[in-house]
């Protein structure tokens, strides 16, 4: 099994959460997903282009749907955050 970074977790639980189906408290769930995610650029856990990128996710998941290569999701999360951290 492939040791992930924490960042590239961070992008899969966002993924999962964006992407899930729709149910009554989803919005509350992304809401408090993004909420995580100004803390942990607040505490200096991660940088500005991640969290950008998380909210992006959250925000907007379609561009990472179709993304069938895991290769290449995690080069195109890098990419969007300006950062290799994905590939530790």
């Amino acid at each position: 099994m492939t040791r992930l970074s924490s960042f590239e977790r961070l992008v899969e639980s966002a993924t999962l959460v964006a992407r899930h189906p729709d149910f009554p408290d989803k919005p509350q769930a992304v809401e408090q997903c993004s909420q995580e995610v100004v803390e942990l650029l607040q505490a200096g856990r991660i940088t500005a282009p991640e969290a950008e990128l998380l909210l992006d996710i959250l925000e907007n998941p379609s561009w990472f749907i179709g993304q069938v290569n895991d290769r290449r999701l995690k080069a195109t999360a890098c990419r969007r955050a300006n950062t290799t951290q994905a590939f530790d």
